[in-house]
């Protein structure tokens, strides 16, 4: 048994070494936030430390790489950093310490930015004035101090970026031209700090005309895009706006829109109020006046007009075959069309009381029934058309050995057989007649909706003409007719003085030519000054104004 007074001394010991808190070893959490990741040199940014402990926060240190910045003993624990001397990386750090002295860090790096722009030093496309349908490769190349975060191409007016580089110094994009005009394309480079800098490059591109095709008051032009743009009158709808507004009379051609067809047209023809379009499908499509037909549609009651008052596209393609055989081109006279198609054949609707279309009949065709529902152009003897023309009220092919038939009305020697009397508007002249050109063979045949004469360009590149002549259209020095009763082999060729011709359009009464040397004449009625020699005298309708004197009519 211990003795009483060692007891009570246990005790005591006991009771003091009870009452003594036990010692905290447990640090604090903390953790360093900033309101901005990237701060330019001559800014700031805030620095928030979240700390938390069992037994109390006393206080949260701030530090750089180097020093202490500053200590804040109240929740939040903040501290505003600024004054930065130069660009580049700078770490944090909040040190905070709790009531026993126990102490965490939690550091943070910060970007410091010049607060300058990325600077972008190429902006470049291959080339600055292209074709539609090319490609051009655009680059960029930027630089900035703390790096390029994003490198962009965008068009203007797009919304989405054409590329998107991340973290890089250059950008190249080749891109599709697809649409004509001026397009504007901008380089977006953006840093760290949130700085933009942007650069606009201008791009030309170009829709080049292809084709032209001019009605009696109405002119289409084929684009090389495949696009078709009208102008001139309207009052069939023959520019297919979906309007019968005149366009081209207070402002310019380019203000058209494009024709709806619903397809790549590869090339036009124009009627005297209508128009049609050759598709890359092999399809035709046509608009404007359909009182007789000429549009194909079968429905000449129900539409008097196509592409008035609705889109070209809408009436879809003209029923020409049952077969699928494709056509390969297109021609539209006055008040008819005919097409070519790829086995030789030719079919023609529209107006037919002068045997135009070729049936032995003079029925419309089209404007009831689709032109499937009739057969083709019977030749005869064996002919394989290459090249089909139609005029005011007559038809004629050329097939590849050089060889001219022609039908329709023949009151002005236009089918060029040695007579006035029409052909294909009975059974008994139900052939086309061959015209009677002499040598050489016929390499193009020119015509127009409007006219009763026909022009050749020949294989030795001299030029030939016939059929009505009232204003001296034919080029031969007077106002007789050629084909009506004599054959147009005995006229010759027209005089050009012996340049070669590369070029032929014909008009209403009058014909013009661009030469093998560039150069443009124009010969027969000018009423008007539509030859170009800055007077209204008519040329080729008496002898003391021949072609071979003329001058060459000045265009640029």
């Amino acid at each position: 048994m211990k003795p009483p007074w060692k007891a009570a001394l246990f005790l005591a010991l006991s009771a003091a070494l009870t009452a003594c808190p036990s010692q905290d070893r447990t640090p604090p959490t903390v953790r360093l936030t900033s309101s901005l990741q990237t701060v330019s040199v001559s800014g700031s940014t805030r620095l928030t430390a979240t700390a938390t402990d069992d037994t109390g926060i006393a206080r949260v240190e701030f530090l750089d790489e180097t020093s202490s910045l500053g200590a804040d003993d109240t929740a939040p624990y903040e501290f505003t950093a600024s004054g930065f001397t130069k660009p580049g990386q700078r770490t944090f750090t909040a040190r905070a310490f709790d009531l026993a002295g126990n102490v965490t860090d939690a550091n943070i790096s910060l970007t410091v930015s010049s607060g300058e722009a990325p600077v972008i030093a190429a902006f470049t496309a291959s080339e600055i004035s292209v074709r539609v349908g090319s490609s051009v490769r655009f680059k960029i190349e930027a630089t900035d101090d703390l790096g390029v975060t994003n490198l962009e191409l965008l068009e203007v007016g797009k919304d989405a970026p054409l590329k998107t580089v991340p973290n890089a110094t250059t950008l190249e994009f080749d891109a599709l031209m697809t649409a004509g005009g001026q397009r504007r394309f901008t380089a977006r480079a953006s840093d760290a700090g949130g700085n933009v800098t942007t650069r606009e490059l201008e791009v030309s591109t170009r829709d080049p005309v292809l084709q032209l095709a001019s009605g009696e008051f109405h002119t289409c032009a084929l684009l090389f895009s495949g696009n078709v743009r009208c102008w001139g009158r309207n009052d069939f709808g023959q520019l297919g706006t979906c309007s019968r507004n005149d366009i081209g009379d207070d402002e310019p051609a380019s203000k058209a829109p494009f024709v709806n067809i619903g397809g790549q047209v590869t090339q036009l023809s124009a009627g005297a109020s209508h128009t049609c379009a050759l598709l890359v499908t092999g399809t035709v499509r046509c608009w404007g006046a359909n009182g007789n037909g000429q549009l194909g549609y079968g429905n000449s009651l129900q539409n008097s007009a196509v592409g008035d008052n609705e889109d070209v596209f809408q009436l879809g393609d003209v029923s020409i075959t049952t077969s699928g055989v494709k056509a390969i081109q297109v021609s539209a006279g006055r008040t008819h069309t005919c097409a070519l198609l790829e086995d030789a054949a030719v079919k023609c609707w529209g107006l037919g009381f002068s045997g135009q279309l070729g049936y032995g009949n003079t029925d419309d065709i089209g404007d009831d029934e689709s032109p499937s529902s009739v057969g083709f152009v019977n030749f005869g003897t064996p002919f394989q058309p290459v090249q089909i023309v139609a005029g005011a009220f007559a038809t004629c092919a050329l097939d590849a050995q050089g060889s001219v038939r022609c039908w329709g009305e023949g009151s002005a020697g236009q089918l060029g057989n040695g007579s006035t009397q029409d052909i294909g508007g009975t059974p008994a002249t139900i052939n086309p007649v061959t015209a009677q050109l002499g040598t050489p063979p016929t390499k193009r045949l020119f015509t127009s909706a409007a006219s009763s004469y026909l022009c050749r360009i020949t294989t030795d590149d001299t030029v030939q003409c016939w059929g009505s002549n009232f204003s001296g259209q034919l080029g031969y020095g007077n106002t007789n007719p050629i084909g009506d009763d004599e054959a147009p082999s005995t006229t010759g060729n027209v005089n050009l003085g012996g340049e070669r011709v590369r070029e032929l359009a014909t008009g209403f009464t009058h014909t013009c030519v661009i030469l093998e040397n560039g150069s443009l004449k124009c010969w027969g009625s000018n009423f008007s000054g539509q030859l170009g020699y800055a007077n209204t005298n008519s040329v080729g309708d008496n002898s003391s104004r021949p072609t071979s004197s003329l001058g060459s009519v000045s265009v640029t």
